[in-house]
Protein backbone atom coordinates (compact mmCIF):
# COMPACT_ATOMS: atom_id res chain seq x y z
CA UNK A 1 0.00 0.00 0.00
CA UNK A 2 2.87 2.33 0.86
CA UNK A 3 4.47 1.76 -2.55
CA UNK A 4 1.21 2.64 -4.32
CA UNK A 5 0.90 5.89 -2.34
CA UNK A 6 4.49 6.77 -3.19
CA UNK A 7 3.87 6.12 -6.88
CA UNK A 8 0.77 8.33 -6.88
CA UNK A 9 2.69 11.09 -5.07
CA UNK A 10 5.51 11.00 -7.64
CA UNK A 11 3.01 11.17 -10.52
CA UNK A 12 1.20 14.08 -8.90
CA UNK A 13 4.39 16.04 -8.31
CA UNK A 14 5.95 15.34 -11.74
CA UNK A 15 4.31 18.28 -13.59
CA UNK A 16 5.24 20.78 -10.87
CA UNK A 17 8.80 19.47 -10.69
CA UNK A 18 9.16 19.80 -14.46
CA UNK A 19 7.79 23.35 -14.27
CA UNK A 20 10.25 24.28 -11.53
CA UNK A 21 13.15 22.93 -13.57
CA UNK A 22 11.98 24.83 -16.64
CA UNK A 23 10.91 28.04 -14.90
CA UNK A 24 11.77 31.16 -16.90
CA UNK A 25 12.77 34.45 -15.29
CA UNK A 26 11.69 37.69 -16.98
CA UNK A 27 14.57 40.14 -16.82
CA UNK A 28 16.58 42.64 -18.87
CA UNK A 29 19.88 42.35 -20.70
CA UNK A 30 21.49 45.01 -18.51
CA UNK A 31 20.35 43.25 -15.34
CA UNK A 32 21.72 39.83 -16.20
CA UNK A 33 24.97 41.39 -17.42
CA UNK A 34 25.30 43.08 -14.02
CA UNK A 35 24.73 39.80 -12.15
CA UNK A 36 26.30 37.21 -14.43
CA UNK A 37 27.25 34.61 -11.84
CA UNK A 38 23.86 34.72 -10.10
CA UNK A 39 22.05 34.20 -13.42
CA UNK A 40 24.42 31.60 -14.86
CA UNK A 41 22.63 28.43 -15.89
CA UNK A 42 19.14 29.93 -15.58
CA UNK A 43 16.38 30.14 -18.14
CA UNK A 44 15.62 33.81 -18.79
CA UNK A 45 13.38 35.90 -21.03
CA UNK A 46 14.64 39.22 -22.42
CA UNK A 47 13.53 41.69 -25.07
CA UNK A 48 15.72 43.72 -27.37
CA UNK A 49 16.90 44.46 -30.88
CA UNK A 50 18.80 41.69 -32.63
CA UNK A 51 22.05 42.83 -34.23
CA UNK A 52 23.36 40.56 -36.97
CA UNK A 53 26.67 41.48 -38.56
CA UNK A 54 29.81 40.22 -40.22
CA UNK A 55 31.45 38.98 -37.01
CA UNK A 56 28.70 39.25 -34.41
CA UNK A 57 25.23 38.08 -33.45
CA UNK A 58 23.71 39.59 -30.35
CA UNK A 59 20.68 41.22 -28.75
CA UNK A 60 20.78 44.69 -27.21
CA UNK A 61 18.79 47.16 -25.18
CA UNK A 62 19.83 50.45 -23.59
CA UNK A 63 23.47 50.08 -24.58
CA UNK A 64 23.69 46.58 -23.09
CA UNK A 65 24.51 43.69 -25.42
CA UNK A 66 24.36 39.92 -25.02
CA UNK A 67 25.85 37.40 -27.43
CA UNK A 68 23.45 34.88 -28.95
CA UNK A 69 23.94 31.22 -29.85
CA UNK A 70 21.98 28.14 -30.86
CA UNK A 71 21.81 24.93 -28.81
CA UNK A 72 22.41 22.83 -31.91
CA UNK A 73 23.48 23.24 -35.52
CA UNK A 74 23.03 24.08 -38.25
CA UNK A 75 21.84 27.55 -37.35
CA UNK A 76 19.71 29.83 -39.47
CA UNK A 77 21.33 33.00 -38.12
CA UNK A 78 24.81 33.91 -36.98
CA UNK A 79 27.96 35.80 -37.93
CA UNK A 80 29.16 35.46 -41.51
CA UNK A 81 32.77 35.19 -40.35
CA UNK A 82 34.07 34.24 -36.92
CA UNK A 83 37.59 33.50 -35.75
CA UNK A 84 38.11 31.54 -32.55
CA UNK A 85 41.71 30.91 -31.49
CA UNK A 86 40.39 28.66 -28.71
CA UNK A 87 37.49 26.20 -28.57
CA UNK A 88 34.32 27.62 -27.06
CA UNK A 89 33.40 26.42 -23.56
CA UNK A 90 31.26 23.31 -23.90
CA UNK A 91 28.18 23.97 -21.78
CA UNK A 92 25.31 21.73 -22.90
CA UNK A 93 21.78 23.06 -23.37
CA UNK A 94 19.28 20.23 -23.09
CA UNK A 95 16.67 21.59 -25.49
CA UNK A 96 16.14 22.49 -29.12
CA UNK A 97 14.93 25.71 -30.69
CA UNK A 98 11.16 25.97 -30.97
CA UNK A 99 10.79 26.57 -34.69
CA UNK A 100 7.22 27.78 -34.69
CA UNK A 101 5.46 30.55 -36.63
CA UNK A 102 7.01 33.33 -34.54
CA UNK A 103 10.48 31.88 -35.06
CA UNK A 104 9.99 31.62 -38.82
CA UNK A 105 8.71 35.20 -38.88
CA UNK A 106 11.82 36.34 -37.00
CA UNK A 107 14.16 34.55 -39.41
CA UNK A 108 12.38 35.96 -42.46
CA UNK A 109 12.70 39.56 -41.30
CA UNK A 110 16.24 39.19 -39.93
CA UNK A 111 17.56 37.64 -43.14
CA UNK A 112 15.94 40.02 -45.61
CA UNK A 113 18.42 42.32 -47.32
CA UNK A 114 17.82 45.52 -49.21
CA UNK A 115 15.07 45.48 -51.83
CA UNK A 116 17.59 46.99 -54.22
CA UNK A 117 21.22 46.06 -54.80
CA UNK A 118 23.76 48.60 -53.45
CA UNK A 119 25.94 50.27 -56.06
CA UNK A 120 29.06 48.64 -54.68
CA UNK A 121 27.63 45.15 -54.89
CA UNK A 122 27.70 43.00 -51.76
CA UNK A 123 26.95 44.62 -48.40
CA UNK A 124 26.97 42.05 -45.61
CA UNK A 125 25.50 44.34 -42.96
CA UNK A 126 22.78 45.89 -45.12
CA UNK A 127 19.55 44.59 -43.60
CA UNK A 128 16.15 45.90 -44.58
CA UNK A 129 14.65 45.52 -41.11
CA UNK A 130 15.55 46.30 -37.55
CA UNK A 131 14.01 43.41 -35.64
CA UNK A 132 13.04 43.60 -31.98
CA UNK A 133 12.05 40.31 -30.35
CA UNK A 134 11.50 38.60 -27.04
CA UNK A 135 13.93 35.72 -26.61
CA UNK A 136 13.70 32.89 -24.11
CA UNK A 137 16.84 30.91 -23.53
CA UNK A 138 19.59 29.62 -21.29
CA UNK A 139 22.07 32.16 -19.90
CA UNK A 140 25.61 30.77 -19.89
CA UNK A 141 28.78 32.24 -18.40
CA UNK A 142 32.34 31.15 -19.21
CA UNK A 143 34.78 30.39 -16.40
CA UNK A 144 36.89 33.25 -15.11
CA UNK A 145 40.26 33.45 -16.82
CA UNK A 146 39.22 30.99 -19.53
CA UNK A 147 38.32 31.55 -23.22
CA UNK A 148 34.80 32.83 -23.83
CA UNK A 149 32.25 32.58 -26.61
CA UNK A 150 31.89 34.07 -30.06
CA UNK A 151 34.40 35.98 -32.17
CA UNK A 152 37.92 35.85 -30.71
CA UNK A 153 36.44 34.01 -27.68
CA UNK A 154 35.77 37.43 -26.16
CA UNK A 155 32.14 37.18 -25.02
CA UNK A 156 32.17 35.93 -21.44
CA UNK A 157 28.43 35.25 -21.45
CA UNK A 158 25.74 34.39 -23.97
CA UNK A 159 22.08 33.51 -24.37
CA UNK A 160 21.34 30.14 -25.97
CA UNK A 161 18.06 30.59 -27.83
CA UNK A 162 15.13 28.31 -27.07
CA UNK A 163 12.17 30.30 -28.40
CA UNK A 164 11.18 33.59 -30.01
CA UNK A 165 8.04 35.68 -29.54
CA UNK A 166 6.59 39.15 -30.12
CA UNK A 167 8.53 39.84 -33.32
CA UNK A 168 8.48 43.55 -34.19
CA UNK A 169 10.16 44.51 -37.50
CA UNK A 170 10.80 48.11 -38.59
CA UNK A 171 11.60 48.78 -42.24
CA UNK A 172 14.73 50.98 -42.38
CA UNK A 173 15.41 50.71 -46.11
CA UNK A 174 14.49 54.38 -46.60
CA UNK A 175 17.38 55.38 -44.31
CA UNK A 176 20.03 54.11 -46.69
CA UNK A 177 21.59 57.03 -48.52
CA UNK A 178 21.85 56.87 -52.31
CA UNK A 179 22.02 53.07 -52.23
CA UNK A 180 25.74 53.33 -51.57
CA UNK A 181 27.91 50.59 -50.10
CA UNK A 182 26.99 50.53 -46.45
CA UNK A 183 24.27 50.76 -43.82
CA UNK A 184 22.53 54.03 -42.95
CA UNK A 185 23.77 56.40 -40.29
CA UNK A 186 22.94 54.36 -37.24
CA UNK A 187 24.73 53.90 -33.96
CA UNK A 188 24.68 50.28 -32.96
CA UNK A 189 24.86 49.37 -29.26
CA UNK A 190 27.82 48.51 -27.13
CA UNK A 191 28.98 45.14 -28.42
CA UNK A 192 29.09 42.38 -25.76
CA UNK A 193 32.73 41.74 -26.58
CA UNK A 194 35.14 43.61 -24.25
CA UNK A 195 37.49 44.44 -27.12
CA UNK A 196 34.73 46.59 -28.64
CA UNK A 197 33.51 48.49 -25.60
CA UNK A 198 32.40 51.58 -27.49
CA UNK A 199 29.20 51.96 -29.51
CA UNK A 200 29.76 50.82 -33.08
CA UNK A 201 29.44 53.76 -35.44
CA UNK A 202 28.13 52.75 -38.85
CA UNK A 203 28.33 55.68 -41.29
CA UNK A 204 27.08 55.39 -44.86
CA UNK A 205 29.67 55.12 -47.57
CA UNK A 206 29.79 58.50 -49.31
CA UNK A 207 30.12 57.51 -52.93
CA UNK A 208 30.38 54.74 -55.49
CA UNK A 209 33.72 52.96 -55.25
CA UNK A 210 34.27 53.79 -51.60
CA UNK A 211 36.50 51.30 -49.83
CA UNK A 212 35.31 48.71 -47.37
CA UNK A 213 35.13 49.40 -43.71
Amino acid sequence: MGNIRTAFLVLALAPSLAFAKDRVRDTTICEINSHERENSGKMVRVRGRVVLGFEWFFIEEEQCGLALAYPEGPAELGPIAMYQPNPEPHIPANFQVVRDHEYEKFIAYAEEGLPQKPKCGVCFDCHRYEVTVTLTGLFQVAKKGKPGFGHMNEAMSRLVIRSVSDVEPVDISNKYQDWSCGPPELTLPTNPYPGWNEPISVPPYPSVGAGNR
